[in-house]
């Protein structure tokens, strides 16, 4: 009976992650869109996916000094820096806010993911639960859809305008 390693269900495990981030990321997130509109506010990233991204990349330099100075090299470590690789792409997106509607685009192409538009969105409002918080229904062909964005406090007040301007229909 053949049993696999740890590092070897750990590697199966990897790729299959990859591949899926792959298609996720790169293949079924680049829908080709019409016009999105003119950009009007950019949203700062907040403050965890920056940490985030900040101990990924420190974590990665970590692995490629242990690597250079010891010499050792494998597929399982090939694949963890693969897969970081592309965690790092897919939390590089910021919200954007266009005079068409509002989603996520790139940091590294022109491309728009999760983009709505206004005419799109049934309702929104500011959660009671969590400060900043903007929460918003969107019509997806026979179905409602409740997103929510975390705003910063500084941005909220112009979020705000932009909405009401619109959305005629707010529930403010």
């Amino acid at each position: 009976m053949n049993i696999l390693s740890f590092e070897k269900m750990l590697l199966i495990v990897l790729i299959i992650a990859s591949i899926s981030q792959l298609y996720l990321s790169f293949i079924k997130g680049r829908a080709p869109r019409k016009d999105n509109g003119e950009i009007l506010l950019r949203l700062s990233a907040s403050d965890i996916k920056r940490k985030f991204l900040a101990i990924l990349f420190l974590g990665l330099m970590g692995y490629f000094i242990y690597v250079i100075i010891t010499g050792y090299f494998t597929a399982l470590g090939v694949m963890i820096v693969v897969y970081f690789l592309l965690s790092i792409y897919d939390f590089s997106k910021e919200k954007v806010v266009t005079d068409k509607g509002i989603g996520q685009k790139s940091l590294y192409s022109n491309v728009y993911y999760n983009f709505s538009y206004w005419k799109d969105i049934e309702e929104w409002h500011w959660s009671d639960k969590k400060e900043n918080q903007l929460l918003f229904k969107i019509k997806i062909k026979d179905k409602v859809e409740t997103k929510d964005w975390q705003v910063s406090s500084l941005e909220k007040e112009k979020i705000e305008e932009l909405f009401k301007k619109y959305i005629e229909s707010d529930s403010q």
